[in-house]
């Protein structure tokens, strides 16, 4: 055998294969979960079933439109309560001297939210950078009715109040959002 013409082949076979295996992508072991290491099943993830969606963080919510005339009449509050019960009172007659509302809230609620209802919600809490707004100045003259927002989560609480119907960005959104219960 010639050993003269062994070296060229081998190289060039050699320089065969690892050009092939350049051109070729590696395919990764598709991922399995992992067991969680906790010993009984319900621990155990299983890959057919999806991840549990997370609730949303408890908040509690109120809007309220108070008149300013010396009646109480048409003043509007909903409340939505850390459970997505959502109650709506409208005050239809004249209140005492120094109160705003003329009834308290019923004791049954007008709906309740179910989680994704109250996740929307909370988007628009928090997409809406309500803990962020500041009220707008209030109008030389303020005659009509001032509408107010109050808001806790996560430990904060927040009320912004606006005057005769002014436009605030995210507070808007947010108003209208839980005015959809009064209907």
């Amino acid at each position: 055998m010639n050993h003269s013409l062994l070296k060229p082949c081998l190289s060039m076979t050699a320089l065969i294969v690892i050009l092939a295996g350049c051109g070729q992508k590696a395919t990764p072991e598709p991922t399995r979960p992992q067991n969680t290491g906790m010993d009984s099943p319900a621990g155990a993830m299983d890959p057919a079933k999806p991840a549990p969606v997370a609730q949303p963080a408890p908040f509690t919510i109120e809007y309220r439109m108070i008149t300013y005339f010396p009646t109480c009449r048409g003043n509007t509050r909903v409340k939505v309560g850390p459970d997505g019960k959502v109650w709506f009172q409208r005050s239809d007659k004249d209140c005492p001297r120094g109160e705003d509302f003329s009834a308290p809230y019923p004791e049954q609620p007008k709906v309740a939210l179910d989680e994704a209802g109250r996740g929307r919600l909370l988007k628009r809490i928090v997409g809406g950078g309500f803990f962020d707004l500041k009220a707008p100045p209030r109008g030389p003259v303020s005659d009509g009715y001032r509408e107010e927002i109050e808001v806790t989560l996560d430990g904060r609480s927040l009320t912004v109040t606006v005057h005769d119907g002014a436009r605030l960005d995210g507070w808007n959104e947010l108003k209208s959002a839980l005015l959809e219960f009064t209907h």
